[in-house]
């Protein structure tokens, strides 16, 4: 299946295409301004390929860069509104541990910034096989994340060792995504996708609303004096 994959979780942004047995990718090293359709075209282009011959979305949900994945799911949306292409959302991690295969660790810790001084981690295992295992993702602060490294956990991500001063770095891809789909992934409308958010929502409930129109209307008999 010709599938089209969009890797925005990070910093370094890309996207590939599947296409006839081969692989595409283009990628965007940063910036603030993402192209997330030029991107698209591009890989599109250098592939031989149309937008029709796009059979499935892919989309990276995270966790990592809110606005980020935020841009490839309306995209995504976009793109089956207008066509009715099968798509599917993913765990960034899978696409890490993917990555991660290469480094031959048999287990580390995954790691990547989830802004105001905090990571999101998860423990990650190998098979011989090169199949991996992705445990539950919890946030944690910085300074844990140098205390682990300090105690001889190998700590994988993103932009470390730059960003913490500990860690092995990982280049994230939009073809390590496609590479760790399962054989038949779950495919689910593309407005119901969400990104991977591990901070509980804080939201304060508007009071009931008041009509103001009857309770400021102006008697119709005034009261006897």
């Amino acid at each position: 299946m010709n599938c089209l994959a969009l890797e925005f979780a990070y910093e370094r942004r890309s996207v590939a295409f599947s296409y006839r047995g081969r692989v595409f990718e283009v990628v965007q090293a940063g910036g603030r301004h993402t192209p997330a359709v030029g991107l698209i075209h591009a890989v599109l282009e250098q592939a031989g390929a149309r937008p029709g011959d796009v059979e499935r979305l892919v989309v990276g949900l995270g966790p990592g860069s809110y606005t980020g994945v935020r841009l490839a799911i309306s995209a995504a949306q976009g793109w089956q509104l207008a066509t009715g292409v099968d798509c599917v959302g993913w765990s960034s991690f899978e696409g890490l541990a993917r990555a991660g295969s290469r480094t031959g660790l048999t287990r580390a810790t995954l790691a990547v910034d989830a802004q105001r001084v905090e990571m999101a981690l998860a423990p990650v295992e190998w098979a011989p096989d090169g199949s991996h295992r992705v445990g539950a993702i919890q946030l944690v602060s910085w300074q844990e994340v140098r205390l682990r490294a300090a105690a001889g956990e190998v700590i994988l991500g993103p932009g470390l060792p730059g960003s913490l001063g500990v860690g092995l770095g990982l280049e994230p891809s939009a073809i390590d995504l496609l590479a760790s789909l399962p054989v038949h992934p779950l495919t689910t409308p593309a407005e119901a996708l969400s990104p991977v958010y591990l901070r509980e929502a804080q939201f304060v409930k508007a009071p009931p609303s008041r009509n103001w129109a009857e309770s400021e209307a102006v008697p119709t008999s005034l009261p006897r004096t």
